[in-house]
């Protein structure tokens, strides 16, 4: 019994994040993803995904379809591997969370478009692709904003330890 018990990797516990572990693996494999990070950026970046993961489930289903693991593992460039699968999923629930929750809040009105472009002395007709581009950048700067502002709360309500 010792002999397979000493065989066993053991994974170090690094957080505990809400009553749930996070592990070095967790952490390292974060570190790969997002090149030139540290390990504490890559222990941030892991308990916000947590974090947000854990929040997303209370809307949207746990189930990710092996197609939907295998499209995204092959745009991130991943091999197939338990933990990497896992990372997937947490990033594919917190997608659709984003769509169906985050998105359809994130309005730009031809107001805010006219006020851009004039702050920023451009020269774009409407109905014109320029236009559509600048429409999707002022989307996506209003959505980063409730993404943070999502992150923040979830930080500010969550019960966080890091371990030595």
């Amino acid at each position: 019994m010792f002999f397979i018990l000493s065989q066993q990797l053991i994974d170090k516990i690094v957080a505990v994040v809400n009553n749930k572990p996070i592990t070095l693996s967790e952490v390292n494999l974060m570190k790969a993803f997002q090149e030139n990070i540290s390990f504490e950026e890559a222990l941030q970046k892991t308990i916000i995904l947590n974090l947000k993961y854990e929040d997303s489930l209370k809307y949207i289903s746990p189930s990710v379809s092996k197609e939907e693991k295998e499209k995204f593992l092959k745009q991130l460039n991943l091999k197939e591997s338990p933990l990497n699968l896992e990372l997937v999923s947490k990033f594919i629930i917190i997608k659709k969370y984003v769509e169906i929750i985050i998105d359809p809040t994130v309005y730009v009105t031809e107001e805010e478009i006219q006020r851009y472009i004039e702050k920023n002395n451009l020269k774009i007709d409407e109905n014109t692709k320029e236009y559509e581009d600048l429409k999707k950048l002022i989307f996506l700067k209003k959505e980063n904003e409730n993404l943070f502002q999502w992150e923040e709360k979830l930080k500010k309500e969550a019960k966080i330890k890091i371990l030595s």
